[in-house]
């Protein structure tokens, strides 16, 4: 069973990754990973020159698009939709705990024109409630 949490068939979520788990992550199929974190949110994280490096080790795509609930804007959004239209297959996001990089991957959808309905019944059979953000993420589109 996979440690990242597939939201749909080209992307999947996770919570913080470690350096060995880029390596998992390519056997799995991935192509791109895009780290949602800012550099130094906990004091033990890896920071993004350490992921980047192993990252291209494993044979991925690395993208920083870091936020927070607080920097989260439309200029985020366009950066994480480069970086996703850049992927020449399946992408992996990751942030704390998966949810700032579902939050993107909403938007994006609603962009796209699928139904807020449909966007928050697939984050939530993923395990993601956002319901309460559905007007975030409209404000985003």
């Amino acid at each position: 069973m996979s440690q990242f949490t597939k939201i749909d068939e080209n992307f999947a979520v996770s919570a913080q990754i470690s350096t060995s788990a880029l390596e998992i992550a390519a056997k799995e199929g991935f192509h791109t990973v895009i780290c949602n974190r800012p550099d130094g949110e906990d004091a033990n994280q890896p920071t993004h020159d350490e992921i980047a490096k192993s990252a291209t080790r494993a044979g991925l795509a690395y993208h920083a698009v870091p936020f927070d609930m607080y920097s989260l804007d439309r200029g985020v959004i366009d950066a994480f939709e480069t970086a996703v239209q850049s992927a020449n297959g399946p992408v992996l996001a990751y942030c704390r705990s998966g949810t700032r990089s579902t939050i993107a991957w909403c938007v994006l959808q609603r962009r796209a024109g699928l139904p807020m309905s449909d966007v928050l019944a697939a984050a939530q059979s993923a395990g993601y409630d956002l319901h309460a953000q559905a007007p975030l993420i409209e404000s985003l589109i």
